[in-house]
């Protein structure tokens, strides 16, 4: 696992590239990935292994509750800390609650993001 991978998984195009910019700053260390949904998070979480993943919950076909089911199912992901950037934080499904490790309720400004992220990956 890269210890500065991070993974934003967002189904608006707008909210996705303002994550990244605020994540991926000149002065950040982090390697961001980025996933237009559920379906693609599922096809880059097959082959990496990020240290954090930031996920919208209400996303068309795949959503977020999917998602973490999957990463529940992974043990190379026992590591992967997630975080839920949401609107509908009540839509998260009480099996998948363990593995969520913050919750940020849209809207929320980009300093609490660029905050949570250090935070969490020490950055």
């Amino acid at each position: 696992m890269s210890a500065d991978l991070i993974l934003i998984v967002e189904d608006e195009p707008d909210l996705l590239n303002l994550f990244k910019r605020i994540i991926s700053r000149k002065d950040s260390h982090y390697e961001v990935l980025t996933a237009n949904g559920g379906a693609e998070a599922l096809r880059i979480l097959a082959a990496q292994t990020p240290a954090l993943v930031i996920l919208d919950l209400a996303m068309p076909h795949v959503s977020g509750n999917d998602v973490i089911a999957y990463i529940r199912s992974q043990t190379r992901l026992d590591q992967t800390q997630v975080v839920l950037a949401t609107a509908v934080p009540m839509r998260l499904d009480e099996e998948n609650v363990g593995r969520v490790v913050q919750v940020l309720v849209k809207p929320f400004s980009p300093m609490i993001l660029e905050e949570v992220v250090n935070k969490l990956l020490g950055g």
